[in-house]
Parts: structure tokens; C-alpha cells; sequence
């Protein structure tokens, strides 16, 4: 049961990263299916949780993509191409990322995404770009601002 619910707030905030550089492999398919797939969040186990936002923010020199957000049912452990299939995902969101060349002079552009959504318990948030944002430790470590109900 939830801590508060009329309104509902969230109980606890919950900063999540994706532990890893995403992004150097593309993703061409657009239903939710495919191995470059990238988790982000998890829903709490118990009550579920509210995502605010995503923020993309290139960790070094990046090549132009899209960045693709998916809700993924299946509450069990996440494996690209396996477990992310059409049946059980479903785009909520993209957004366009323009290349940009890594600088010590000039900050690097920020990209946030607005999910502003409740996610079911154990439920799960996936990333794919289009294109590949460049080879080896090239692309993004995604940060999710979220909060567990």
C-alpha cells in the first residue's frame, strides 16, 4: 500500500543511472524489440513507482541519433532481444539528439526527456538510439528522476 494517496506522493526518491555507457550500438527497430537495448528503471517491487524525466547528456563525442523510450511489462530480469518483445513493450516517448563534438571549453548540450508517468510494480524502462552514437565508450549514461510509491 502506498504511503499517501489522495493525493498520491511518491515515498522515497529514487536517482537511477544506467550503470554503463549506452548508446554506441544502434537500434533500428521501433517496436520494442531488438539486442541494443538498454535498461534504465525499475519499477519499485512492491508499490511501483513515478517517473518524472530522463535526462541524455552525451559523455563525450557523439554522433546524431534518437533516443527511444520503452515501457516493458515483463517484471522479471531484463535481457536485451529476449525479454523486450513487441508483445510486451511499448514506445512511450523519443527524442531527437544532434552530434556533438566533445570540448573542454563548452559544456556539453543536455537532453531531457518529460515521462511524468506512474509505472506498475517491477515494471521496467528501456532505451534504444537509432543510430549508432560512435564506437567504444562513446554515448550517454542516462539518469532517471523518479520517486518509489
Amino acid at each position: 500500500m502506498p504511503a499517501n494517496t489522495d493525493p498520491i506522493y511518491t515515498r522515497t526518491p529514487d536517482i537511477s543511472i544506467a550503470g554503463s555507457v549506452v548508446g554506441s550500438s544502434a537500434n533500428t527497430a521501433t517496436d520494442g524489440t531488438g539486442a541494443n537495448s538498454y535498461l534504465v528503471y525499475t519499477a519499485d517491487a512492491t508499490n511501483g513507482s513515478y517517473v518524472r524525466s530522463i535526462i541524455f547528456k552525451p559523455i563525450s563525442t557523439i554522433a546524431a541519433t534518437v533516443a527511444r523510450v520503452f515501457w516493458c511489462s515483463n517484471t522479471g530480469t531484463f535481457t536485451p532481444g529476449t525479454t523486450n518483445t513487441a508483445a510486451n513493450s511499448s514506445i512511450l516517448a523519443e527524442i531527437t539528439i544532434a552530434a556533438w563534438t566533445a570540448s573542454n571549453t563548452t559544456a556539453s548540450p543536455q537532453y531531457e526527456l518529460q515521462l511524468n508517468l506512474g509505472l506498475p510494480a517491477s515494471t521496467k524502462l528501456f532505451v534504444t538510439f537509432g543510430t549508432s552514437t560512435g564506437a567504444g565508450t562513446t554515448g550517454f549514461n542516462p539518469t532517471v528522476i523518479a520517486g518509489k510509491y
